[in-house]
């Protein structure tokens, strides 16, 4: 480069002379070089930016992936949690149900401590033991003309939760036979505390037994036709969600 250079200053050039022709010929190849050279570092920071840009990617991608999968194993915690007091906490159970009834009644433009009382202490008369006792039904609802309507709500879903979870039909059939006796016994257990007798309160002869799931009420009657009638017969209304209003 420092020959050719001293060639291109001389006064006289002869752009023929293979010497000359020579040195710009290596000229030529060392721009070529020197371009692409160019080209590849170029390229180079392309791919260095694209990698740390892959790398943002990744680390954002690896930080909402962990609190992905962290809000999925709370969310796995509590439904566990949940499962485990709805099938195993008759007190929960009881307070789930009356959440579920509260809501409804709410939804349906009923006030609580207006239209309907939850949980209030009520006395009645014992026949066969022949003394006063206090009773707290789930809920009281006041209709118009000083009328009352009492319902129950604490229905356990032992085996109604384990029926519909059970993928062996022969099981699923021992377990809804369970939870129709559980409806039963239940029945037999409000039939004895004479609500319908409470003092200071008219009450409607019957009783509402509500369940929450409209699959636990509409499974009972599917499997035995005769439990509505047998309820009846003790003064208690088998009822589920979407009947409840009716």
């Amino acid at each position: 480069l420092y020959i050719l250079n001293q060639i291109k200053s001389s006064k006289n050039i002869d752009k023929n002379d293979p010497e000359y022709l020579k040195l710009q010929n290596e000229l030529d190849k060392q721009i070529d070089k020197i371009d692409l050279k160019d080209n590849y570092i170029k390229e180079l920071k392309k791919d260095k930016e694209q990698l740390i840009s892959n790398k943002n990617d990744v680390d954002t991608f690896k930080e909402i992936s962990n609190r992905s999968f962290s809000e999925y194993q709370s969310v796995i915690s509590e439904y566990k949690n949940f499962h485990e007091k709805l099938t195993g906490n008759i007190k929960y159970q009881g307070k789930f149900n009356e959440i579920i009834l509260k809501r409804l009644l709410e939804k349906n433009g009923f006030k609580e401590n207006i239209d309907f009382i939850v949980g209030k202490k009520q006395s009645t008369y014992d026949a066969d033991e022949n003394k006063t006792k206090d009773v707290k039904p789930d809920f009281i609802l006041q209709m118009p003309e000083g009328k009352n309507i009492i319902v129950d709500c604490k229905v356990s879903l032992d085996n109604w939760t384990q029926f519909i979870n059970e993928k062996d039909p022969k099981e699923r059939d021992r377990q809804l036979t369970k939870h129709i006796d559980s409806v039963k016994d239940h029945i037999k257990k409000l039939s004895n505390k004479n609500y319908n007798k409470l003092y200071n309160l008219n009450s409607f002869q019957s009783i509402i037994m509500f369940m929450p799931f409209e699959t636990s009420y509409i499974s009972v009657l599917e499997k035995d036709q005769e439990l509505l009638d047998e309820a009846f017969k003790s003064n208690i209304l088998l009822s589920g969600p979407s009947s409840f209003m009716a």
